[in-house]
């Protein structure tokens, strides 16, 4: 049949013994043998070399090793665990981006919140430095807290930032922004300034006519600085309810700060009575020497300081009591604005014709 014929033949021609062979597509012998493998043929594990593994040895065992790379780490380790550098760059980088950003300002009310944290977290290093006599000449707790102080000075500069955007949004807060921010940022050089280590001016000066010195110029500054900020009560002013209790909140401030200041003003008045004593018993042959004359003035400088600050507190008081004052005399009356001058007058009486 010759259709039976052509599908044998065609089946013939292409099955697989009529091609020829190409002797470029075959191995060699020597392409046929199996290559040998750098690992097992089940699993990727590479052989081991026997003098790789001589010449790995003759660095020393495994826990010797350990043992020289934990002794090279050890002393950065305990440093950074010592000083919590960790926590406050964590810190530092969650406050700078909450605030770094416009969509993340602070209103008011978080303004208020922070700078009240800030200025108790001062208040708190200024108590542990003068709740002891040891501890105001203790030079390594002063370094401490300016380490402290340097670590998170981006508070401060962040309560600024914050402080300015807000006035710029609501610019009638500038006052209220204003006294806070100069009151922490006063209060916060003052202390940096206090903590600061002190320098020898001559080799013959003492460790305490150190501490002395140092503690009477920064007294000095924050007492010339507060007197400027408390002038005398002004019976002429008009203020609203809402600028009294506002000035009420900022005399509190100040009182609180000046009464803290009492233990400073304790503390140096016992510092000077101790150069005094200590001159007294290095000077026994010559009473009227110069360090007994500078002792002296040191003392009396100190008792100057010390009324300085007496009237500074009666000062604070006084102003506090007067806005009270106002504050109880507003509520009780009808208009809106109270002067401070008609408060304190009688009513005139009327005399017939």
């Amino acid at each position: 049949m010759p259709g039976g014929f052509e599908n044998s033949a065609m089946k013939t021609s292409f099955s697989l013994s009529s091609l020829q062979p190409s002797s470029a597509s075959l191995e060699s012998p020597e392409h046929a043998r199996p290559q040998e493998r750098p690992y097992n043929s089940l699993r990727k594990k590479c052989r081991k070399d026997p003098e790789q593994e001589a010449w790995r040895r003759s660095w020393g065992t495994r826990e010797d090793g350990k043992e020289e790379f934990w002794a090279a780490l050890q002393s950065n380790y305990n440093y950074l665990m010592d000083n919590n550098l960790i926590d406050s760059c964590k810190e530092a980088r969650r406050d700078l981006q909450y605030g770094g950003s416009p969509s993340h300002d602070w209103n008011y009310q978080q303004f208020c919140e922070q700078f009240i944290e800030i200025l108790t977290w001062l208040q708190s290093i200024q108590e542990n430095i003068y709740s002891k006599q040891e501890n105001v000449i203790d030079r390594n707790l002063r370094l401490s807290y300016l380490e402290e102080m340097n670590r998170k000075s981006f508070k401060r500069k962040l309560f600024n930032n914050q402080g300015g955007r807000l006035v710029v949004r609501s610019p009638e807060l500038k006052d209220e922004v204003a006294w806070r921010v100069l009151t922490l940022n006063s209060k916060w050089e003052s202390l940096e300034q206090t903590v600061t280590p002190r320098k020898r001016t001559h080799p013959d000066h003492l460790d305490v006519c150190i501490d002395v010195e140092h503690e009477l110029r920064c007294l000095r500054k924050w007492i010339k600085q507060t007197e400027l900020r408390l002038q005398p009560i002004d019976f002429h002013i008009t203020w609203t309810l809402a600028e009294l209790e506002e000035k009420a909140k900022e005399h509190e401030v100040l009182q609180r700060d000046v009464e803290s200041h009492g233990k400073i003003v304790c503390s140096v008045l016992k510092l000077c009575d101790k150069v005094a004593w200590a001159d007294a018993q290095t000077v026994v042959a010559s009473p009227r020497s110069r360090r007994t004359e500078s002792s002296q003035a040191i003392r009396s400088l100190a008792r100057g300081l010390e009324r300085r600050w007496q009237f500074l507190y009666l000062r604070s008081l006084e102003w506090l009591c007067h806005i009270e004052e106002l504050i109880k005399k507003l509520r009780n009356q009808s208009p809106l604005t109270v002067s401070s001058l008609d408060s304190e007058e009688e009513p005139v009486v009327k005399q017939p014709r």
